[in-house]
C-alpha cells in the first residue's frame, strides 16, 4: 500500500512540475524561441509576454503607422507579381528591441499559400530593419509584448500594411 501511494505521489509531483515548467507554451500566439527566425541571441525580459494586438496605445512603432509605411515602401523594390498576405509576428522586449520572428503566408482568401521566397526574404529584411519600437510599461513594470505586421500584396505591390 505504501509503495502504491508513493508511486502516485511521485507521478503527481512529476506531472505538476512539467506543467509549471511549460505553462506558457500553449498561450495564444506563443512563439517558440527554438523555431523562431532572427537573432538567436534575442532575449526577453520575462517568461510572460504581454499579448498586445493593437489594443494598448503605448505599444507599437514609435513614429506611428504612416512613418512605418513610408519606411517600408521606400525600401521595397520587389519586381514579382505575387498576391496574398504576408504576416510577420514577433516579440518586442521591454527594451524596445524586436526578435523571435514567425512568418505566416496566405492567399487573398486567407488560405495558406507559399509566396515567392525572394519576396518573403526581402520583406523579412525590411521588417527586421524597423528598429523604433515603443517600450511598453504596464502596471509600472517594463513588459515584453507580441507584435505583428501584415503586408497585403496584389500583383507584387504592397496595397496595405496592417495593423
Amino acid at each position: 500500500m505504501t509503495r502504491v501511494l508513493l508511486f502516485w505521489l511521485a507521478l503527481v509531483i512529476t506531472v505538476s512540475c512539467k506543467k509549471a515548467e511549460n505553462k506558457y507554451l500553449h498561450s495564444v500566439g506563443y512563439i517558440d524561441p527554438a523555431t523562431s527566425l532572427g537573432d538567436k541571441d534575442f532575449k526577453t525580459c520575462s517568461d510572460m509576454i504581454f499579448e498586445y494586438y493593437n489594443s494598448e496605445p503605448d505599444a507599437g512603432y514609435k513614429h506611428g503607422k504612416n512613418i512605418l509605411r513610408d519606411s517600408v515602401k521606400t525600401k521595397y523594390n520587389y519586381k514579382g507579381n505575387d498576391s496574398g498576405y504576408l504576416t510577420f509576428r514577433f516579440v518586442v522586449n521591454c527594451k524596445g528591441l524586436a526578435g523571435r520572428y514567425q512568418i505566416v503566408e496566405n492567399d487573398l482568401d486567407f488560405k495558406p499559400k507559399q509566396l515567392n521566397q525572394d519576396l518573403v526574404q526581402h520583406l523579412f529584411t525590411i521588417t527586421q530593419e524597423l528598429k523604433d519600437w515603443k517600450q511598453l510599461v504596464w502596471e509600472k513594470e517594463p513588459r515584453d509584448y507580441y507584435m505583428y505586421i501584415t503586408y497585403k500584396l496584389q500583383d507584387g505591390k504592397i496595397i496595405e500594411i496592417l495593423p
